[in-house]
């Protein structure tokens, strides 16, 4: 065989090959469009009973992650050197806190609890190339959706509780047991108030709403706006309240006369808060209020015990706290305030790691010059889901506190292998030129 002969017959053979590849890829990415959709519904709506939902949750989690695996060693993605510092320096240091609390004796299960979330930042690379195919802003849309969908199923208990006077449908939905929901409603002061587990995703859909109520200029995203602030006031809870007073004044900042409208919308908060926070006559519920701050005083004072036992690495993640319920027995490797949970298990080691996985993309977009809008949403998501959920340690959990996080740098990634030659960055996706 001819030396030319041997050349063609390997470049068809490359040119096959390439075209199969790409093919495969395709359709990978096209899987994972619909599991990602779907993770997203899943993981904000969580309809059904919890332990259901958990398992679902993390079988889809599973599938996605093993696709992730598989599509990085077909195309060879890379990471960019700073993602590529952020997750060596994550993974190292959660996998260190794991051998730590090992060494102390805690349960292996309890400690993969605080390690598994973080397999969610393997999905940056994937993520990357949908939000070059199927652009950010179908994804943003989405979480948008199923937040009003969120938003709908509270209002619609609300009426169904309150306007139809059926309030035995709190039976439908338990707040303990293993049928117990997303949801959970209770009547203080002969009011309801609808509890929302997944309730932190309120304020990031409340935050797309209101930026992309500017960019398409539609009526429908005013609706949505209304919706989602409506359940926000039936879930009567403070984090949720504070995270959406932040977003939106986050949003205000950029219109004109921000500052009447900013005072404007805290006087119509404090006095909603005011409201809702009138004295108590009941003495009975009076004495379920002062049990559940004892409970939150308990915890924290127990934890700082522990912190100040062992102020370096804690008790190690995934530590069993007891006996600091007086309405229950407890034997659970979380308690409801973060911070402390934080402090009591990971010492000062684990809150700085911490701190520093929660920070770091907020760092990166205040110190970047050009901020385009949909990282600005991003952000602000980001942040609001860490003002709502700063008692609630359900943001330790990557499908939650880590989930912005992996679609900013997805999108960071996907717009710096789309820059320029000048190192600016190209429009992309559906938000026009003149705004991102």
């Amino acid at each position: 065989m001819s030396t030319s002969q041997l050349l063609t017959d390997r470049v068809s053979g490359a040119k096959k090959y390439n075209i199969y590849s790409h093919i495969r890829s395709d359709f990978i990415l096209k899987i994972v469009d619909i599991l990602f959709i779907l993770f997203i519904y899943i993981n904000v709506i969580s309809p059904g009973p919890l332990p259901v939902v958990f398992t679902v949750k993390k079988i889809l989690f599973g599938i996605l992650l093993l696709i992730s695996l598989f599509y990085n060693v077909l195309k060879r993605q890379k990471y960019s050197i700073s993602n590529m510092n952020y997750l060596l320096f994550v993974f190292s240091s959660i996998l260190t806190m794991a051998l730590i609390s090992l060494f102390k004796g805690n349960e292996m299960n309890n400690i993969l609890k605080f390690v598994f979330p973080i397999m969610f930042f393997l999905f940056i690379p994937i993520l990357e190339s949908l939000c070059r195919i199927y652009s950010i802003e179908r994804y943003l849309h989405h979480i948008l959706y199923s937040g009003l969908v969120l938003s709908l199923m509270v209002l619609c208990v609300v009426f169904i509780s309150e306007i139809l006077n059926f309030r035995e449908i709190a039976l439908f939905f338990p707040a303990e047991g293993p049928n117990r929901t997303n949801l959970s409603i209770s009547y203080p002061l002969d009011s309801i108030r609808v509890q929302v587990q997944t309730g932190v995703f309120l304020t990031a859909s409340l935050c797309i709403a209101l930026y992309f109520s500017s960019i398409y200029r539609t009526k429908y995203y005013y609706i949505f706006i209304l919706c989602i602030l409506s359940a926000v006031y039936f879930t009567k809870t403070i984090g949720i309240w504070g995270a959406c007073v932040f977003v939106v004044i986050a949003y205000l900042i950029t219109k004109r006369n921000y500052l009447i409208n900013t005072i404007v919308v805290l006087a119509a908060f404090l006095f909603m808060f005011f409201i809702q926070s009138s004295v108590i006559t009941n003495l009975r519920q009076q004495e379920e209020k002062d049990a559940s701050f004892r409970n939150k005083q308990q915890q924290i004072y127990s934890g700082l015990e522990l912190f100040y036992d062992k102020p370096i690495f804690g008790q190690g993640i995934g530590y069993v706290f007891r006996g600091v319920d007086e309405r229950s027995d407890y034997n659970e490797s979380v308690i409801e305030n973060t911070p402390i949970l934080l402090l009591s298990t990971g010492g000062l080691y684990g809150v700085t790691i911490y701190a520093f996985i929660y920070l770091y993309p907020i760092i990166l977009y205040f110190l970047k010059k050009r901020k385009s809008i949909i990282l600005k949403i991003l952000i602000i998501s980001h942040m609001s889901i860490l003002i709502a959920g700063f008692s609630n340690p359900y943001i330790l959990a990557g499908g939650m506190g880590l989930f912005f996080p992996v679609l900013y740098l997805s999108f960071k990634m996907h717009k710096q292998s789309h820059s320029d030659e000048s190192g600016e960055p190209r429009p992309v996706g559906l938000i026009p030129s003149s705004v991102s």
